[in-house]
C-alpha cells in the first residue's frame, strides 16, 4: 500500500462519514478485536519493504479519521476529504523527518581501530595540484546546539 492508496481508501472513509454525520451511535471493538484486528495489519505488511512507511500512513489516517469524525460530530464540521487526504501525507512526511533528525549523525557512528589511528593531528600541505579544505564542527549536548564551518 502506497500513500496515494492509502489516501484513496481514507478519502472513501471519509466521503462516508459525512454522509453519515448525525449519527452519534458508538462503535464498539473489544480490546481483544481491536488487538487481533491491529495484528492482522502488522503481519499482512510485516515483510513488505516499505513497511514502516505502510505503518505511518495507516496509523496517521486512523489519528485523522477519529479527529475528523469527532469535529464532525460534536462540532459539526465537515472536512472535505481532498483537504484530510493532504493534511495526512503533511502529517506523515513531518514526522518522517523528524525521525531522520533523531537518527546520529555520521561522526557520532563508532569508528574502526585502525580508522581513528589513520588521522593526522596537524594540518599538512597538499601536494601540488591539489586543494586542500578544511572544516570543522562543534556540539553541546547542553544546549543542543552546535555548529561547523
Amino acid at each position: 500500500m502506497e500513500i496515494a492508496s492509502a489516501a484513496k481508501t481514507t478519502s472513501i472513509c471519509l466521503e462516508g462519514l459525512s454522509k453519515c454525520i448525525s449519527s452519534k451511535r458508538e462503535f464498539v471493538v473489544s480490546l481483544e478485536e481491536f488487538s487481533e484486528r491491529w495484528e492482522s495489519i502488522l503481519n499482512k505488511y510485516e515483510k513488505h519493504v516499505n513497511s514502516q512507511e505502510i505503518l505511518h500512513v495507516v496509523v496517521f489516517g486512523l489519528w485523522s479519521l477519529w479527529k475528523t469524525r469527532n469535529s464532525a460530530v460534536f462540532e459539526g464540521t465537515i472536512t472535505n476529504p481532498t483537504i484530510m487526504v493532504i493534511s495526512l501525507q503533511a502529517q506523515v512526511q513531518e514526522y518522517r523527518v523528524a525521525q531522520m533528525l533523531t537518527k546520529p549523525l555520521i561522526n557520532e557512528l563508532p569508528c574502526p581501530q585502525d580508522c581513528a589511528q589513520s588521522v593526522p593531528n596537524s594540518w599538512t600541505k597538499p601536494a601540488h595540484g591539489w586543494v586542500k579544505a578544511n572544516c570543522d564542527r562543534a556540539w553541546l549536548n547542553q544546549t543542543q546546539k552546535g555548529g561547523a564551518g
